[in-house]
């Protein structure tokens, strides 16, 4: 609905159980295309900030050029990672070799 209303891209996060992305997509019927993404499943510890690294890991692989659906696979990777460890900036990887 939000395509439909002009918003050109709108991913939600839903948790463990992954992402949803719609966006203008050349559809024949000219609605969104919509993907359901799974979460990687881990063994949650502590969620707090998970949101927050799922946005910064999104954004910054839009600004690396990365299409919506592969910027928002890469950042479900990135907030599974948080979530394994207690809080939040203390939790986010230093390196992203396990990605």
């Amino acid at each position: 609905m939000l395509v439909d209303e002009g918003i050109d891209s709108v991913v939600i996060t839903l948790g463990a159980n992954g992402c949803l992305v719609a966006d203008r997509a050349p559809l024949e019927n000219g609605g969104a295309q919509v993907r359901a993404l799974p979460a990687v499943k881990v063994k949650a510890v502590d969620t707090t900030g998970a949101g927050d690294a799922f946005t910064g890991a999104l954004a910054a692989r839009l600004a690396n050029g990365d299409d919506l659906a592969q910027a928002a696979e890469f950042a479900g990777k990135f907030a599974a990672l948080t979530v394994q460890a207690h809080g939040a900036q203390a939790s986010y990887p230093r390196s992203l070799q396990n990605l």
